[in-house]
């Protein structure tokens, strides 16, 4: 039996998918297959699929039409045959003990889910290599996602696959922003035998701050707001006061609160950003203290954003 299937959703990735692929045929644990999905490339991904899935069995390759990743990562759970699965983005890596050590941990106890830290690239420029240091922990692992806390990436998961497809979770394919973010909630919600492996063992590439700013729009804070209310409405994940008093008063005032600063270092006028802030004032409002030190960075960038509108 398959142990584990990798996941991995592409779109015109001929740039990086060679160097992703070949993180994860370096793992050091064998028994896995990758099922990578294209997304309707129309460069040279299909070539370049076409040429490890001839020299490497455990590759399984699907083609669609355009869709869209969420759509790509749902075909790719279809096709899963591993007693477990794992998402792996076309430009992001796996250390080469990724699997070995995430499976070991996850069997020893018979966990549903395990999770490990991920590494941010590209490297500073002292030649280090920028983790996301955060904490790992058992306890309220949905509650301490949804604000953050956790060192964890779509890449850095590992789940049973029958928690997904006996809970029929899946990836929102008609919505296009927090997908990802609402299917792990989902996941979070089925099991509370979640374990770690206490180690950084992904690779993130993460544009710099530059880069996100020649792409910024504003409709990307109303996409935040629609993404929190549709998890927020949702029994599935919102279970309790705990949970929805994390999404309310941390997580969607911090995305509202960030993004419209992002928006005026974007060069959006000020008329345009206070529009917004208008918009979703009573969210902005208030001084909130539900996540500690990150309240407190939060309530002071909202002091921040209120100035520069004043």
């Amino acid at each position: 039996m398959i142990a584990i299937t990798v996941i991995i959703p592409v779109y015109n990735g001929e740039k990086t998918i060679s160097e992703t692929l070949e993180s994860v045929l370096k793992q050091t644990y064998n028994n896995f297959e990758i099922v990578i999905v294209n997304d309707g490339s129309t460069d040279t991904t299909q070539v370049i699929l076409n040429d490890y899935a001839e020299q490497d069995s455990r590759i399984k390759v699907i083609s669609q039409k355009n869709s869209g990743v969420s759509a790509a990562r749902n075909n790719g759970i279809v096709h899963s045959e591993g007693k477990y699965v794992c998402f792996l983005d076309a430009d992001d890596m796996y250390s080469k003990t990724f699997l070995e050590k995430m499976y070991e941990k996850i069997t020893k106890n018979n966990m549903d889910i395990c999770y490990c830290g991920y590494n941010v690239l590209p490297i500073t420029k002292n030649n280090e290599v920028r983790k996301k240091y955060d904490v790992f922990t058992y306890e309220n692992i949905l509650e301490n996602y949804i604000k953050g806390r956790l060192p964890a990436h779509t890449s850095t998961w590992l789940i049973k696959s029958s928690v997904i497809k006996n809970n029929n979770i899946l990836f929102e394919e008609n919505v296009s922003w927090g997908e990802d973010q609402e299917f792990f909630y989902k996941v979070l919600a089925c099991s509370n035998k979640v374990t770690f492996v206490s180690e950084y063992l992904t690779f993130y590439r993460n544009e710099e701050l530059e880069s996100r700013l020649s792409y910024f729009s504003l409709d990307k804070i109303d996409q935040d707001y629609d993404f929190i209310m549709r998890v927020v409405n949702n029994s599935f994940i919102n279970r309790d006061s705990k949970i929805e008093k994390s999404l309310l008063e941390y997580k969607l005032p911090a995305l509202l609160t960030y993004n419209l600063l992002i928006a005026l270092a974007s060069g959006y006028s000020r008329t345009q950003v206070l529009n917004y802030y208008e918009k979703y004032k009573k969210y902005l409002s208030g001084y909130e203290w539900v996540n500690g030190f990150r309240s407190l960075k939060l309530n002071l960038s909202k002091v921040k954003l209120k100035i520069k509108l004043c």
